[in-house]
């Protein structure tokens, strides 16, 4: 499943670890977007958590372990 741009950006933020609010802030979004797109990618990479999120990218060089 591809992801698009905005997906990939909150991807690599969840998986730093930043809050839905760390990420609002950042990328000038409400929390009920960040909220909504990473429940949307989530779906689309087969899980409902965010340490998977973190898993995913570093198996894939995207972030250091």
């Amino acid at each position: 499943a591809l992801l698009d741009t905005r997906e990939f950006e909150i991807f690599l933020l969840t998986a730093k670890g930043r809050t839905n609010q760390e990420m609002a802030d950042q990328l000038g979004l409400s929390q009920k977007t960040i909220s909504n797109v990473t429940h949307s990618l989530k779906e689309k990479l087969g899980t409902n958590r965010g340490a998977d999120l973190t898993l995913l990218a570093v198996k894939y060089g995207y972030i250091e372990p």
